[in-house]
Formats: structure tokens, sequence, C-alpha cells
């Protein structure tokens, strides 16, 4: 973790990557979605400790969410086609 400014505390995207354990591609398309806020210091992208953990919250609350839909007995995923019943 680097300080920079006033108390700021900032990731370099390795740091990030292995605080999170998520790949470096991963973290670059959630940057590049605007899932996860960074900004540029010079000519890197440092991403701030308290937008990570944001990130981290929502992805924990989607993670949530989802398992109680799977939970709940109407639920068909909208991923996989639904399942053709035979008539006879």
């Amino acid at each position: 973790m680097t300080k920079l400014g006033k108390c700021v505390l900032v990731l370099t995207v390795r740091e990030f990557c292995q605080r999170y354990r998520v790949g470096r591609t991963f973290a670059y398309e959630e940057m590049n979605a605007g899932r996860l806020e960074y900004f540029h210091y010079g000519r890197h992208r440092r991403i701030a400790v308290d937008a990570a953990e944001r990130w981290l919250e929502k992805k924990q609350r989607a993670a949530k969410l989802l398992r109680e839909l799977r939970a709940a007995e109407n639920y068909v995923c909208p991923a996989l086609p639904k399942p053709v019943i035979e008539q006879r």
C-alpha cells in the first residue's frame, strides 16, 4: 500500500489483485466497466482503499442476492434455456 497526498491509502493494480485475490485482467475489466473506481497517477492506475472496499461490498451483496434467488423455489436462471416439457 502506498500513501499519496494527505493520508489517502492507495493500491497499485498488483497490490489490489493480491489483496482481493483476483486476476489482473479481471481487475482491468472491472475498472474499464466502471465497477471499480480508480485514478491515474502519472501513467499508472491507482485504486483508493475505500473504493476497493466499496467494490468488494457490492460484489458480496450481489453474491448474497444471487444465493437467495437460487434458493427460491420458482427461480429460473435467465442464462439457461427453459426446460422443455414433452407432452404426449
